[in-house]
């Protein structure tokens, strides 16, 4: 007798509906490993859960193997119908599918046979409908399914509340609010001591490269550097700049001129995340915020296809996470933003927009201890281990 797919499917599936639920085991499913999906192995783990992880196989080389340590066992599925397949091979509390902004055609499959499956939780990194496109096209259709149809969302920021207001979705699961959270667990000496001789300035993270999908936000955020290069100069102060990608090539021309042009400013090399933390150290706060809101209001009255300021106000950035977990106080200064203003009335940030740094760097400087402190106290709070005990609530609550 030939197995066609169809039967071996089936099969497959009799045997899954007769286990019971392992009440000890969690499946993450993803295509890229980000940091928050191995802070939440990390922490889950250390409670007592088992944590499986499966991998699209083409991003197999890219997961760290300091990392494989926070899951008990990772398979690697190509294609829609194999990770449905691997999926199958256990009954967890819960799938945590974690997605991209395109959304992947294998996390709809999955929630379309969560019946078959199980319990599913949707993790998606950034929205998609709104903040990249306001144009409802494919990939926008599959994230709305995903969105109102898995039976939980774990969200890592305030997007889908720009979708609920704007577009009307309707969620049908649960959600909860789940940053990406600290480590917490770095013990190092932060240069603040009283106020700062000469302060220092951090942007970690990606620089927008030319040509790049949207040449208007390209040339924002390169005159946002020059501001703040600008600004720092003039004020005998120090700023350096971690990409995480490597500056070079024609398309990153523009920082190096830059970079030439400010004595101020030094751009590194891109840094494994120990060596970041480590590095990030070193100075005296973070920036996030590269958008001059002059800057802003004129992109808005020539672009229509997404809402750059719903972006600002509802996104949020690991980030801030690792300013934290290096025990610098990052800055923050987009108009209406959410994120910021959350983590400044915990004491983990301070209200700083590029237009405000000329008045505000003396301030700065002399409250640079004080700053820290109140800072290393937030970081506690938002730990991952402080953390994790409202997303276990969560998984059993679904």
């Amino acid at each position: 007798m030939i197995m066609t797919k169809d039967v071996v499917r089936k099969a497959v599936e009799a045997i899954h509906a007769r286990k019971n639920t392992n009440e000890n085991e969690i499946v993450f499913v993803a295509d890229h490993v980000k940091p928050r999906m191995v802070k939440m192995g990390y922490a889950l783990k250390k409670c007592g859960l088992k944590i499986i992880l499966l991998l699209e196989k083409k991003n197999r080389l890219e997961i760290n193997k300091s990392d494989v340590q926070y899951y008990d066992n990772v398979l690697y599925f190509d294609g829609q119908d194999d990770a449905y397949r691997k999926c199958l091979l256990y009954s967890p509390i819960v799938y945590h599918v974690f997605s991209e902004a395109y959304v992947n055609e294998w996390a709809a499959h999955l929630i379309r046979n969560k019946t078959q499956l199980g319990k599913i939780v949707y993790d998606q990194y950034d929205i998609y409908r709104g903040f990249v496109t306001n144009q409802l096209d494919a990939i926008g259709e599959r994230e709305k399914y995903c969105l109102e149809n898995a039976d939980g969302l774990c969200c890592r920021m305030f997007e889908t509340q720009h979708l609920k207001h704007k577009f009307h979705y309707h969620f049908n699961g649960k959600r909860i609010l789940f940053l990406d959270y600290c480590w917490n667990r770095y013990n190092l000496t932060s240069v603040s001591q009283g106020k700062c001789e000469k302060i220092k300035f951090v942007y970690g993270g990606r620089l927008l490269a030319r040509p790049t999908i949207n040449v208007e936000r390209y040339k924002i955020e390169l005159n946002g550097f020059c501001y703040i290069a600008r600004t720092i100069q003039k004020n005998n102060a120090y700023f350096v700049i971690i990409p995480s990608a490597p500056c070079k090539g024609s398309k990153y021309s523009a920082y190096r001129t830059m970079r030439k042009k400010y004595e101020c400013l030094n751009i590194k090399e891109p840094m494994n995340y120990e060596e970041l933390i480590r590095y990030e150290s070193q100075m005296n706060y973070g920036i996030d915020c590269v958008e001059l809101e002059e800057d802003i209001g004129a992109f808005c009255e020539q672009e229509s296809s997404f809402d750059i300021r719903a972006k600002n106000k509802y996104y949020a950035t690991n980030k801030y996470f690792d300013y934290l977990d290096a025990g610098i106080v990052p800055i923050y200064g987009r108009k209406g933003e959410l994120f910021g203003n959350y983590l400044a009335r915990m004491g983990g940030a301070v209200k700083c927009s590029l237009e405000e740094m000329p008045d505000k760097i003396e301030e700065l400087k002399t409250n640079c201890e004080e700053n820290r402190k109140k800072a290393c106290k937030a970081r506690e709070v938002l730990s991952i281990d402080n953390q994790i005990h409202r997303l276990i609530a969560f998984y059993r609550g679904i």
